[in-house]
């Protein structure tokens, strides 16, 4: 009888150790390392990149069409960390914008860089509701313009014009091109052919690479000419499986297999986590 309730005294005892040791290992591994992570997120069809630099900032580029990112970054915060330190849109379609209400009442944005842009849509309304409520610092995209993150780490501002007379919300994407030493990714949202003629008359280095694609694949983007002036190592096209919108077309693939560019596909693969050291 003693044996027995020995044993089922010490059983929780162990138990509780084994999850404080399992938590502290797991909080452990999360703490910055040095080196710059890109986590470009499955999340169906939409987009979220969740980036942590080698200091422990964290930014998030666009929140997805559902709440799914929340589930992904927060397997990627430290169970204390509560900052995001800047929160990026692209623009305001709802597949890139979808979380980030919840996002700003479950972190503390700091900083939130989007383009001026007049869409009267409910979600956007409320993301502008709460931006203005939270007291986050409000950076609008104006090409030129460098945002140091921290030593090292630099987000480029590459478009919208502020005067850009836009016909497509996709066209006033905000795009960004990410450097970190001799690192670099880009950042195009869903931008058309239209806004990629721009901004290659605009004339900046569009260099980089890591391209994230364009309008998930679709055929209105990733043109040759961006294509070449970007020439990237990898591009990661953010897609859901079997969508409606028949992302990515044939016709873009191929052009990225005719310059040679391997492609790697959320529907497909997963989650694309690169480290930059």
């Amino acid at each position: 009888m003693q044996k027995a309730a020995w044993s089922k005294n010490v059983f929780p005892i162990l138990f509780g150790i084994f999850l404080i040791v399992f938590l502290g290992v797991k909080e452990y591994m999360r703490i910055p390392d040095g080196a710059m992570h890109l986590s470009f997120l499955s999340i169906g069809q939409g987009d979220s990149t969740f980036i942590q630099t080698p200091r422990g900032a964290e930014i998030i580029i666009d929140g997805g069409t559902d709440l799914s990112p929340l589930e992904e970054i927060g397997s990627r915060f430290s169970f204390f960390q509560r900052d995001i330190d800047l929160l990026v849109l692209s623009h305001p379609h709802l597949d890139h914008l979808a979380a980030f209400p919840e996002m700003f009442k479950r972190y503390n944005v700091k900083r939130m860089l989007l383009a001026r842009t007049a869409y009267d849509a409910p979600r956007y309304q409320a993301v502008l509701e709460l931006l203005k409520a939270e007291g986050a610092d409000v950076i609008f995209a104006k090409p030129g313009e460098t945002i140091m993150v921290e030593k090292d780490v630099f987000l480029d501002v590459l478009w919208p014009k502020p005067d850009f007379e836009m016909s497509n919300v996709n066209d006033a994407s905000v795009a960004l091109r990410l450097r970190y030493k001799n690192h670099s990714a880009l950042f195009a949202g869903d931008m058309e052919e239209a806004a990629e003629q721009h901004i290659l008359a605009l004339g900046p280095s569009l260099r980089a690479d890591v391209l994230k694609v364009p309008h998930h694949g679709g055929r209105t983007s990733s043109s040759i000419d961006f294509l070449m002036a970007v020439a990237p190592e990898l591009a990661v096209i953010s897609v859901g499986n079997d969508n409606s919108y028949g992302h990515p077309h044939a016709e873009v693939l191929q052009r990225y297999s005719d310059l040679k560019i391997p492609v790697w596909r959320t529907d497909l693969q997963g989650t694309m986590e690169l480290t930059w050291k």
